[in-house]
């Protein structure tokens, strides 16, 4: 059995006294465990103090058994219940300010971003080989080479602005 690890039981006096009943013999643990399916070491937990040479007063077993449910388990469901709940409105505010500030962006909001400057990025570099044909078309390979590379650092250095501005027009948005 799959049994959480129990508090000791709490009870009013160290040791039981039924009031007007007669004393039964003594049970052993293992026996009560077999009986009732709960395990022995789950039972020893419970009942600590009261056992004493692995035997106890089957009474104040079955009082130490009442006493451990009937204090857990309704009253503590109730709380962690509403702790979780509490715990997800915490989640929710913080998610809420993080966005309000500007940390968080919704995900079709970067999705439009990005297919924006994919496309620019798609445009200027469609552009290159009619921009840069003739330019390079006389040239030998080292003023070819050149004339190619101061390009595409032009281009990249619109795209970072291009980009920057995207970011800054999006930002600005939320």
């Amino acid at each position: 059995m799959g049994q959480k690890k129990p508090k000791e039981a709490k009870v009013q006096s160290e040791s039981f006294e039924p009031i007007a009943s007669p004393k039964y013999p003594k049970v052993k643990l293992q026996e009560i465990s077999r009986v009732t399916g709960l395990s022995y070491s789950w039972l020893k937990d419970i009942m600590r103090g009261h056992v004493k040479d692995g035997q106890i007063d089957p009474l104040e077993a079955i009082y130490l058994l009442v006493s451990y449910y009937r204090g857990s388990d309704i009253k503590k469901q109730i709380e962690l219940k509403r702790l979780e709940v509490l715990e997800e409105q915490r989640k929710k505010m913080e998610l809420e300010r993080r966005k309000r500030e500007g940390e968080l962006v919704e995900i079709d909001a970067v999705i439009q971003v990005w297919a924006s400057i994919f496309a620019t990025i798609r445009e200027r570099l469609l552009q290159l080989p009619a921009k840069l044909a003739p330019m390079v078309a006389s040239a030998d390979i080292s003023e070819a080479k050149k004339t190619l590379e101061q390009e595409i650092t032009n281009v990249l250095a619109e795209l970072r602005e291009d980009v920057a501005n995207e970011i800054r027009k999006t930002s600005a948005g939320n």
